[in-house]
């Protein structure tokens, strides 16, 4: 029998109320389907098999329900949202798992296979938004409602919790995170970086907009909050946005304007918790380009920020986008009250002196040496603790699918392993997987053997776990575009 995890039922309706709340909210559509309109977007049940479809609403299955209000969720963003896709949980088309005082896991329904069998499969987004300690308690709730689950983009964490409910994890590529405290542009490996920024901030102006109120204010208030913010006129902006949008996904692959998931679809609007900085010619004033950046939570503080969406229109300077990201962290370090750090001559010569002040330090205190080909670095996690005590610490660039990837920590299936290696050397009319990920690198000056160069960037390796113990997993990587959003 299917168990309701939210408060009072159904998203906080009464469970006797079920059926009325759903057959309520049943809408006829002009081509005789039915969808359910709840908060003012419809979602189609156009792909729910038939034998679903001929039960009563109170039996249906919990990703027939609506998505929970964004209001709802907020608090438990703000309290756990260490992930970069936390916010990416609340976008169109997802469903919530909730566990009342406990979190929520994001899902979707996606299509496994050919669309004339019609088979769904639940594919859950990152890691549960809740506390740590508390993973196995949602795996297992989860895994309970839907065992055939599919987790997509899960820390290492969350990934061993997973593996001790019987799923194999295969490797999806690394997360590349600058620490805000010790990141420097300076070094000879990252002069093509300096002269790019250089170069595009000749006649380019930069500001923050669309400014939302914070995700604490927003709580309890959902879309009016923003609406409450709307002291310009944003419709000019959102219509130039838009085109830069279609620009830069016409030239990204066959596919690439079709993934959602994980590369969250861009509002055009104000969000709580996101913040959008935009690069105009300053004699035109053309939209060149635009990032947005998604807050990450710790205990209601936001402690580092996520480039999630970047757009550039094709003919701007190619280092439009890095003048972006250049900006967007001296304003952070400015807010957080954060040094520039001091320039350095080269980053090897800046990892020889630290492993030399290790060393030094080590011998002082009668320990062994640091292994100078094993040094210490910072990762989203720990640099939250390394760089100061509040205020924001780091900034994540992203997952750079498929790179890269490490599978020596868990049981993996060799068959994904060799379907995501092809696809990275060989689908770049797909997705740019190789070029996506050399961009990243340059950041941190080089990765080699799944470390970079500057000892201020870290890769982190990120998951996918599932029960396929053959190639039918890897469909779930690709397979995501064919879910459509209403």
């Amino acid at each position: 029998m299917l168990r309701c995890f939210t408060p009072g039922g159904c998203l906080g309706f009464p469970q006797a109320d079920c059926e009325v709340q759903l057959n309520g909210a049943a809408t006829e559509q002009p081509n005789g389907k039915k969808s359910d309109d709840f908060n003012g977007k419809a979602y189609c049940r156009d792909a729910t098999p038939k034998r679903d479809q001929a039960k009563p609403a109170a039996q249906l299955p919990l990703h027939k329900l609506p998505p929970a209000p964004h209001d709802t969720l907020y608090p438990d963003i703000l309290q756990h949202g260490r992930g970069i896709l936390s916010l990416s949980t609340l976008q169109q088309g997802l469903q919530h798992f909730i566990v009342p005082g406990v979190g929520y896991i994001a899902y979707t329904m996606m299509r496994n296979g050919p669309d004339v069998f019609n088979v769904l499969s639940p594919l859950a987004l990152g890691d549960p938004i809740c506390d740590h300690s508390k993973f196995t308690v949602m795996a297992q709730a989860f895994l309970q409602q839907h065992p055939k689950a599919i987790f997509m983009q899960v820390s290492a964490e969350f990934a061993a919790v997973l593996q001790s409910c019987g799923l194999l994890v295969n490797s999806m590529g690394g997360e590349t995170v600058l620490d805000l405290a010790s990141y420097s542009f300076s070094g000879y490996a990252k002069r093509g970086l300096r002269s790019a920024i250089a170069s595009a901030a000749k006649g380019v102006v930069v500001e923050e907009v669309m400014q939302a109120p914070p995700m604490l204010q927003a709580a309890g208030k959902g879309a009016a909050a923003a609406a409450a913010t709307s002291g310009a006129d944003w419709e000019q902006l959102a219509s130039e946005m838009k085109e830069v949008d279609r620009l830069w996904l016409s030239r990204k692959g066959k596919h690439a304007g079709n993934f959602w998931f994980i590369n969250r679809p861009p509002v055009f609007a104000p969000e709580p918790g996101v913040r959008k900085f935009t690069a105009r010619d300053s004699s035109s004033g053309r939209l060149l380009g635009f990032i947005f950046f998604d807050a990450v939570f710790e205990a209601g503080q936001v402690v580092g920020y996520y480039a999630n969406v970047t757009r550039m229109v094709p003919d701007a300077h190619p280092g439009v986008l890095n003048l972006l990201v250049s900006n967007f962290m001296d304003r952070v370090r400015e807010e957080s009250q954060l040094e520039a750090p001091q320039k350095k001559q080269s980053v090897r010569r800046s990892l020889r002196r630290k492993l030399e002040q290790q060393a030094a330090a080590a011998a002082a205190a009668g320990q062994a040496p640091t292994d100078s080909s094993e040094p210490a670095a910072p990762t989203a996690a720990s640099s939250s603790s390394s760089s100061s005590s509040g205020g924001v610490r780091f900034l994540s660039l992203g997952l750079s699918p498929l790179h890269q990837m490490d599978d020596s920590r868990f049981e993996h299936s060799s068959k994904i392993r060799n379907i995501f290696e092809a696809a990275f050397e060989r689908g770049a009319a797909f997705y740019p997987f190789e070029s996506l990920a050399a961009a990243k690198a340059k950041y941190g000056a080089g990765l080699h053997d799944g470390r970079f160069e500057d000892p201020a960037v870290t890769y982190q390796q990120f998951y996918m776990a599932h029960s396929c113990r053959g190639a039918a997993g890897a469909v779930a990587m690709f397979d995501v575009a064919k879910t459509e959003l209403v």
